[in-house]
Formats: structure tokens, sequence, C-alpha cells
């Protein structure tokens, strides 16, 4: 399905939270530290990330696209004998510092995560809650590890050999298509509180009706009427609000 000629399916949602958050995720999720050595591990599976969103024509693609060129760069790097690498990096005066932009965001989502737990008396002031029980225990924040965890679920299956061919459609079918399954994927919210990935992703739909899930969950997502969480069996979970 061709999605970049049409606006409508332009991915503008701001729960992603931006490449670097993504190549954290990544580093995290393979219990590496953050040095050269590392990047170069996670770069092919950034790449497929990056060629995955370029699919749902996200609007901030070329950001993306940026932090992967440098990570294609670290990896070509890390491949070179130890004096042609001194010799490489004597004549990168320019180079984009990733390791330290890196470093420089774990240390902003940390102290973010903090101040997310206080409550904000001030404009200065934060202090813990040490009364919990008039908290609706139902619901919580979407992690962005949860978000990336249903990229990565939904790149699993578009990966199958059966999506691999991608059929061209008209663009009128594809907004009403769009419609369509939006009503579908509502209804379902509406008869049950909990909906497994498979419910919503299941493997007789369409690749283009697949990315059209996706968006649509996306959109509920930012509009706080589900909830997405990733279990410890890897299992992908929606609630309803």
């Amino acid at each position: 399905m061709d999605m970049q000629g049409n606006d409508s399916y332009k991915l503008k949602l701001d729960i992603f939270e931006g490449p670097l958050d993504l190549l954290l995720t990544l580093i995290k999720e393979k219990n590496l530290d953050i040095q050269d050595l590392s990047l170069a591990k996670v770069t092919q599976q950034y790449l497929d990330y990056v060629e995955l969103l370029k699919e749902f024509n996200f609007e901030n693609i070329g950001d993306y696209i940026v932090i992967a060129a440098e990570l294609t760069r670290i990896k070509s790097r890390s491949l070179l004998p130890a004096e042609e690498i001194e010799e490489e990096l004597d004549n990168e005066e320019n180079e984009l510092d990733l390791l330290n932009m890196l470093k420089e965001y774990k240390k902003y989502r940390l102290l973010s995560k903090d101040l997310n737990s206080r409550n904000l008396l001030g404009r200065d002031t934060f202090k813990r809650n040490p009364d919990n029980s008039f908290q609706d225990k139902t619901i919580w924040k979407v992690e962005n590890t949860d978000i990336w965890k249903l990229v990565t679920s939904i790149k699993n299956l578009l990966s199958q050999e059966k999506y691999k061919e991608i059929p061209s459609i008209n663009l009128k079918e594809e907004v009403l298509n769009q419609e369509e399954r939006k009503s579908e994927i509502e209804s379902i919210f509406q008869a049950k509180n909990q909906i497994s990935f498979n419910e919503i992703f299941n493997e007789s739909l369409s690749r283009e009706n697949i990315i059209l899930s996706f968006l649509i969950i996306l959109e509920l997502i930012k509009e706080e009427i589900i909830d997405v969480q990733h279990e410890i069996d890897n299992k992908i979970t929606f609630f309803k609000r």
C-alpha cells in the first residue's frame, strides 16, 4: 500500500519521544552500556525501525534518518583496523557526538521519570504523595517502552512472508477502509475492557489493514481512550480507560 501520497496517513503522534528514545530502548533491551560497540550492535535493528516508520509516513522521519546515518558510520568504523579508526577520528572534527547526546538524554529521562512520580506543589517544589489510596489503580501512564514494544510486534507481524508483497490500492478505497476499520476497533473496545494484540492484529487482516489498525490504535492511545501494556511474557495487551 502506497501511503506516501496521502496526508491522512501522516503519523504526527507525539507519543513517540524521538530517535534517541528508540536508540536508548534498543540498548536497554540488550543490557548494553552506552558506547560505540553497543551502538554498532543495535544499528541494523534501528535501521529496521526507520524503514517501518517510513512506511507509516511518519512526519519526523528525517530526525530518525540523521541518527541512522550516524549509526551506520559508527558500525562501519567498528569494522576497521585500529590504525584506520584513529586516522578517521582525526579527520572527523564535525561528526555528530551521538554517545554524549545519548548519555545526556538518558539523564534527562531519569530526571523526568523522577519528577513525574511526585506531585507538583509549586513552580519549583515537588513532594512525594504519602497516601496512594485515592489513586485510580486501573489507569497508568503509557511507557515509551510499551509503545516501542507495540511497534516491534507490528514489525514482526509484517515481516512474515505473506505480508512482504505490498499491494497497490486506490486512495479513495484506503480512506473508506480506514473509517470502516476504525469503527470495527471501537466496537471491539465497547464490548470488552481488555483486548489482546491478536484480537486487533489477527492474521486474517491484509497488510494495509494491519497498518491502518496500528495508526488507529496509536490515535486511541494519544486520546487516552485506551492504554497499552507490554507483559513480562512479551504479550501486548490493550485496556479501555
